[in-house]
């Protein structure tokens, strides 16, 4: 394995949190989708944005974040026919740089 893949809520532009780290790709982005957002520390009023971040194993690289691979976006909107605000189904935006 030479790369791992790590999870970060990116929703507050001033902080980031995060989530984990996962063996592939697909088990990052897995993590990620679902009926709604997973729940961080940061309070999704109406929509939440987690970015997958590729990242090299077992090289030791001061200050690198990894390489962003991917963006997840969710969006509460209001549903009519359900008379309620509900998640919309992530979009996941992948990076021309991965």
């Amino acid at each position: 394995m030479k790369y791992i893949y790590e999870v970060t809520d990116v929703t507050d532009e001033e902080v980031y949190f995060s989530l984990g780290v996962f063996r592939s790709f697909l088990e990052a982005t897995n993590a990620v989708k679902g009926d709604e957002p997973p729940e961080t520390p940061v309070d999704h009023e109406d929509h939440a944005t987690f970015n997958i971040r590729r990242r090299r194993l077992g090289k030791f690289q001061p200050f690198s974040q990894g390489r962003r691979v991917a963006t997840v976006k969710w969006l509460l909107e209001y549903s009519e026919e359900d008379d309620d605000f509900l998640w919309r189904t992530p979009t996941v935006t992948l990076n021309d740089n991965a």
